[in-house]
């Protein structure tokens, strides 16, 4: 296997999965591609005086905050990891290109149901290489 890929999604735990992530693909001597789908970065929401407006989503930063934050700290010092932001959800990121790996890590599910587990589905389902959970 020479080249991985793995998803993050902003959240909590994106730290302790690429660290896992960077070991593998370290012991394997492989390159390591990491995918921040970038949602939308606005919201339709409802203004103080009750009027309707595009607002900014403070959770869809404060993602990319953590997940770049946690690429910056894990995966400084390697010469075959790069960050790649990518348009839409994290379902459609995976299956846009994750057949282009020879294996896809994809973070532990906290639910059986929602976007998590579809992609966790997609990434099971519908790629041809295998697919590591951490």
């Amino acid at each position: 296997m020479k080249r991985l890929a793995i998803f993050l999604d902003g959240s909590p735990n994106d730290r302790d999965s690429l660290a896992s992530a960077a070991m593998l693909a370290a012991r394997l001597d492989a390159h390591l591609d990491v995918y921040y789908p970038e949602t939308p970065d606005s919201v339709f929401g409802t203004l103080g005086d009750g009027s309707a407006a595009i607002v900014a989503d403070p959770a869809v930063e404060a993602g990319l905050r953590n997940a770049r934050g946690a690429f910056d700290q894990v995966c400084s010092g390697m010469d075959k990891a790069r960050w790649l932001q990518v348009p839409g959800n994290l379902d459609d990121a995976i299956h846009s290109y994750g057949l282009l790996y020879d294996a896809v890590m994809v973070e532990r599910l906290s639910e059986e149901q929602g976007p998590h587990a579809q992609a966790f589905n997609t990434a099971l389902f519908e790629l041809a290489a295998p697919v590591l959970g951490f």
